[in-house]
């Protein structure tokens, strides 16, 4: 009779290699039984402390032939920013504790929160990075390590970071391009065998968030007369592989 898996986490996937053999993947953790289900052990967990404080998050596990295998899974930091959305909400002494009590509120549940003195610019350093990293991932289903170990793809990457910084600027955010392809850069290093959000999407079939990262900023850029070239192609890619794929 199969046993129950040591786990609270959610159970996100389980394969039989054979018939006795199987893998099942619950929140950072590969379990393994060699018995039919009877039994499962833990064969690998990842810790955020390898993640530089990142949580994993493991997907799918295939097999391709008895000794060959992979994992697809995601790392994520998990923050949660608030703060005042402009330099006039700042100065507001009453958002201020109201914001200071959302944190300690959320402190209760042991999720961390922070406050920052310029929300929008977070926002739109997280999206930048997006932009750098999700579609060009997903296009090659290329983990970050090997997207820049590749200088014309850095160029790329180094295009759309351009961008949205000069995006940015036309919409008031102060996002400065030094640190910015700083910050990109950092990524791959951090997280060398990530694939995107978009990549494990596209894998999947399933629709990604394309339109709302590299179709937004093409989409501002037009509107505000920022040219975007390197944001509208990785857009059109990715929506032409998703319409290609919805076809078949």
């Amino acid at each position: 009779m199969p046993q129950a898996v040591g786990t609270k986490e959610g159970i996100n996937d389980i394969y039989f290699r054979d018939k006795e053999a199987g893998f099942l993947l619950a929140g950072n953790t590969i379990f393994v039984t060699r018995d039919d289900g009877a039994r499962w052990e833990v064969s690998r967990s990842f810790l955020s402390s390898e993640f530089e404080g990142a949580q994993v998050e493991l997907y799918s596990v295939r097999f391709s032939s008895k000794k060959k295998g992979w994992v697809v899974g995601s790392v994520s930091r998990g923050d949660l920013v608030i703060g005042p959305i402009d330099a006039k909400a700042a100065q507001d002494t009453a958002l201020a504790a109201r914001l200071q009590a959302l944190v300690e509120l959320f402190a209760t549940a042991q999720v961390p929160v922070r406050v920052s003195a310029d929300v929008m610019a977070e926002l739109w350093s997280k999206l930048m990075v997006n932009c750098a990293y999700n579609a060009i991932s997903g296009i090659a289903q290329a983990s970050y390590g090997k997207l820049t170990a590749l200088g014309p793809v850095r160029e790329l990457q180094e295009a759309v970071v351009r961008e949205v910084v000069a995006l940015a600027e036309a919409e008031g955010v102060n996002l400065t391009l030094a640190p910015a392809l700083e910050a990109m850069r950092k990524i791959a290093g951090a997280m060398p065998a990530q694939l995107s959000s978009t990549a494990q999407d596209m894998a999947r079939g399933k629709p990604s968030e394309i339109d709302h990262l590299n179709g937004f900023v093409a989409r501002r850029g037009a509107a505000l007369g920022v040219a975007t070239p390197a944001n509208q192609a990785l857009h059109a890619l990715v929506r032409l592989i998703e319409s290609e794929r919805g076809r078949g």
